[in-house]
């Protein structure tokens, strides 16, 4: 917004009307016993919908109250507008009271309109601008049932924003989206018309509200027309955040509004510092919470702003004039609680903050009357009214601050303030602490002793040692002490995993302790990878690793829950032990992923075994199992060729991993030890799996060097290449030499994809490649997402597939590969950004932001905070226009991967606004729009 003045504070109240518009003035405000000459003052307007309307007066007196007191001789208008979809009732008055007495008697019963949550914000909005004098305070209370804003034509924003520009309000919209309306609006409109005004959008809570209420207090008591725009900050920030803002000599007094969650300080161009903490109510300071400032007589010249901390800095800096002027006061003249100089005071005798009066008698306000008006923040903190003031007797385990009220106490902060023991850790809370022994130590936290079942094995390797008491410990046996589980789902052949509602079926996300399984026979946890959706749940678990024997006694071993490709997603240990019995017991704990359950199968007959087609029940070791059958395989005659036809594995290529896989039966019916084979790195062995048949499979990532395996760039294709080394077993009776198998991945280039011009549309690149004798390939799958995000942390994406944005905003773009965690090998380059008038990017105009990897130099705002070096990039620019009458602008962007081990990062001199591409991309391209 141009300009120096503030926008207008205009306060809009927004509620359901029965009758039709109607509009009432009221023009006399009573300033009986003062002996003043009238000024005018800001205007306040309101605006509601009618589902918060119930509030009625919305506790608005209690900033309205203390603030006409303080300045009875100013004159303002007070505007209420009731909207009932598209029709309000309008009045206008200077007398406060009838202006509060219409917002209680409009009020409306809350559950008569439960079904209307559509009201339009844009016609409340410009009604509200259209009436309402300049440089108001305009306040619009929503319970998030403005759900117009998509529909809205582009000459209505125009309107809007023409009144913006003339008008100068400050617009504050809260939302009250929890109580009932949820459909909400556009949150770029209901952040940017706000902070265009140096207003603010706020989710309101109780806390909100009050804080809030408390911050008006600075602009209702300014002149009209007094104010000068300075800075307006809404950013995130990490750690730390500086900037240079300029103030002119004229100015008498800075009011600096923020929100609480970073500490901030201010230089002068005198080295004056002015310091703001951060809130320490550790849980209210997550609210975005305004807070007021006044700097009185600011140094002329460069200040410098420093904000420390993590989170979202909102400042917003107005500069005041004419507020020093002298007139025909003198302190003497006024009383001892009054001044010339107060603040609002235009250089008249004015009753100090937290007095009433003309300024020639000034009454104490109690500020203990109602919660609003007083920082004590809760009703449990005891609000204690003092002369001009007030204090705070806050309850336990809060302290009173003078700046922010009962704050929480740190009972962590020093070892003082709390009965922790020595070696225990102290966590703090809200109104409280708690003490927890640390591990190694059995305790409640007050007191902590080391705990013996942590050191070493004092029960031996058959028992669990157990600490439950202060002072001793006992070792119980768990083939003795057990629950047992007998459930037939569990069976690795339940592959029904819902009920009819779509819900998983089962889930041990609750266990915990020693279970033994069991059924019509003995059951054990599978040794192999069962296949999702098995055992009556969603993620089936397995373990890898042997059963013990008897003598072993209790042993460690992973539990691997198959939820993602590589059968074992976020492991964990779980202890096991074999009874004489011949029966298994398992010390389990809730499981990492919610609908996951531990699979079984028999381990004493192979009655209800199933084995895959090429295998075969046996029993060994008193425990059944599936196993390759006996049947006889020859290469009598066979030719190599032959033999690698059979031995040829399955190969899938992937971003982020590569599979190989062969089927154990062969290998093994062939004389190949299983348990043996290997890749070019001796270390990396295969694992067991089982599907509809047993595998042993190979799992790397694409990377050069890992387990001996070889990447290449020829300028054409990134070609991936790695050996698996068959051993034969040495107690066959027939000679068996060993062999290699060679396998490659192909990452070729210019595969080109053309997306439809819709926000967040995905599409996946599918590179397939045929099998050979020796060399074998697979295939690679990934998807690719192009977004227009909402701000600049590229965190709030547009949810429309048209977005409206005004020639001083800024497009936020970032592309990113799905379907690859961020440890792929790897990364992805944007080579070619560009945008069109139409959705067709082949043809007519272009506009270049992205040349060969790097920015257009002619246009100073094109940003690229991202590329070439992770799975994502980002860029930025500001909203232009094609000449001509077309209102939409269409984003496309070329793009491609390239391997962590090759230079990726875009290399684009000062000098130059473009670089030659590399060859080392697969390109794809993405596009965006419209844009309007």
């Amino acid at each position: 917004m141009r300009g120096q003045r503030s926008l207008p504070f205009f306060l809009v109240l927004l509620y359901a009307s029965s009758g039709r518009t109607q509009l009432t003035t009221s023009l006399n405000p009573s300033t009986q016993g003062y002996n003043c000459t009238q000024r005018e003052g800001t205007s306040i307007t309101v605006l509601m919908d009618y589902v918060v309307s119930y509030r009625g007066d919305i506790y608005f007196k209690e900033v309205l109250n203390p603030v006409s007191a303080r300045f009875p001789c100013v004159k303002r208008q007070y505007t209420a507008i009731t909207l009932n979809n598209a029709e309000t009732n309008e009045i206008i008055t200077n007398d406060k009271s009838d202006f509060l007495k219409t917002l209680t008697r409009n009020s409306v019963n809350y559950f008569h309109h439960q079904s209307e949550c559509n009201q339009s914000f844009f016609y409340g909005l410009k009604r509200a601008l259209e009436i309402s004098p300049a440089d108001s305070i305009i306040l619009v209370y929503s319970s998030g049932s403005f759900a117009d804003l998509e529909y809205i034509k582009t000459e209505e924003y125009n309107y809007v924003y023409s009144l913006l520009e003339q008008k100068m309000p400050q617009i504050y919209i809260l939302s009250y989206a929890a109580w009932y309306c949820n459909e909400g609006g556009s949150d770029y409109i209901f952040n940017t018309i706000p902070s265009l005004s140096y207003g603010g959008f706020f989710d309101m809570t109780y806390v909100m509200y009050s804080k809030f209420l408390w911050s008006l207090k600075y602009l209702l008591s300014k002149p009209l027309n007094s104010s000068v725009r300075i800075l307006n900050l809404n950013i995130d920030v990490t750690e730390e955040y500086t900037a240079v803002f300029n103030v002119t000599a004229s100015l008498s007094y800075l009011l600096i509004r923020r929100n609480e969650k970073l500490a901030l300080n201010l230089t002068d161009p005198n080295g004056n510092s002015y310091t703001f903490r951060k809130f320490p109510y550790h849980i209210s300071s997550n609210y975005h919470i305004p807070r007021s400032h006044l700097v009185k007589s600011p140094a002329a010249g460069s200040w410098i702003l420093n904000a420390q901390g993590n989170s979202i800095l909102s400042v917003q800096i107005l500069g005041f004039t004419g507020l020093n002027k002298s007139g025909n006061c003198s302190d003497s003249d006024c009383h001892p609680n009054a001044t010339c100089s107060e603040f609002g005071g235009y250089g008249e005798c004015t009753c100090k903050e937290g007095f009433t009066g003309d300024g020639k008698s000034c009454n104490d306000i109690d500020e203990c009357q109602d919660y609003n008006t007083n920082n004590c923040i809760y009703w449990y903190n005891k609000c204690v009214n003092t002369i001009g003031s007030y204090t705070c007797d806050c309850s336990t385990g809060l302290k009173y601050d003078a700046e922010f009220g009962c704050v929480d106490i740190d009972e962590c902060a020093d070892s003082s303030l709390n009965d922790c023991d020595p070696v225990a850790k102290c966590t703090n809370y809200e109104h409280q602490y708690g003490c927890t022994c640390p591990n190694g130590y059995y305790g409640d936290g007050r007191h902590c002793e080391v705990n013996e079942c942590q050191q070493g094995t004092p029960c031996g390797s058959g028992a669990e040692c157990f600490k439950d008491r202060i002072g001793s410990y006992s070792c119980i046996d768990p083939c003795s002490s057990h629950t047992v589980l007998n459930d037939p789902w569990r069976s690795t052949f339940n592959t029904y995993a819902y009920d009819m509602y779509g819900y998983s079926k089962h889930s041990d996300y609750a266990l915990s302790g020693w279970y033994r399984f069991e059924g019509e026979y003995d059951q054990q946890i599978p040794e192999y990878c069962v296949p999702r959706y098995s055992c009556g749940a969603d993620t089936p678990i397995w373990m890898n690793g042997s059963h013990p024997t008897v003598n072993d006694g209790i042993v460690n071993r992973t539990a691997c829950p198959n939820w993602n490709d590589g059968c074992c997603t976020q492991p964990y240990n779980i202890s096991v032990k074999m009874c004489p019995g011949g029966y298994y017991v398992y010390n389990l704990q809730s499981t990492p992923i919610w609908n996951s359950a531990y699979c079984t199968e028999s381990n004493s007959s192979c009655l209800g075994v199933s084995c895959a087609q090429g295998e075969e029940c046996r029993i060994l070791d008193s425990v059944p199992g599936c196993y390759c059958k006996n049947s006889s395989y020859t290469t009598d005659g066979m030719q190599p060729e032959s033999l690698l036809d059979d031995l040829t594995p399955q190969v899938t290529c992937g971003l982020e991993k590569i599979e190989v896989r062969f089927g154990k039966c062969l290998l093994e019916k062939l004389g190949y030890n299983t348990s043996s084979l290997h890749l070019r790195d001796y270390s990396c062995r295969g694992i067991t799996e089982r599907r509809d048949k047993r595998y042993i499979t190979f799992i790397t990532p694409p990377k050069n060097g890992e387990c001996g395996a070889i990447a290449r760039n020829n300028g054409t294709v990134i070609l991936y290449t790695n050996t698996v080394y068959l051993t034969p077993n040495s107690d066959k009776g027939e000679n068996r030499d060993a062999y290699s198998i060679d396998f490659r991945c192909f990452y070729p280039s210019g595969v080109e994809i053309n997306l439809p011009t819709a926000v967040g549309a995905d599409v996946a690149a599918k590179f397939c490649y045929s099998s050979a004798p020796i060399n074998v390939a697979g295939t690679a799958n990934f998807s690719i997402k192009m977004d227009l995000f909402q701000d600049s942390g590229y965190t709030t994406p547009y949810n429309s597939s048209q977005v409206w944005l005004n020639s001083s905003s800024m497009l936020y773009v970032g592309v990113i590969v799905t379907g690859a965690t961020d440890s792929s090998k790897f990364v992805l380059l944007m080579k070619n950004c560009y945008a069109t008038p139409t959705a067709d990017g082949s043809s007519g105009p272009r506009y270049e932001i992205i040349t060969d990897q790097c920015p257009n130099k002619n246009d100073p705002t094109i940003s690229v905070t991202e590329n070439g070096v992770s799975l994502r990039g980002r860029f930025s620019l500001k909203v232009f226009k094609f000449p001509g009458e077309s209102n939409q602008i269409y984003l496309h962007c070329q793009v491609g991967f390239c391997l962590h081990e090759h230079w990726c990062l875009p290399w684009c001199p000062s000098t130059r606004s473009a670089l030659e591409g590399k060859d080392n991309l697969n390109n794809t391209c993405k596009n965006i729009g419209p844009i309007n």
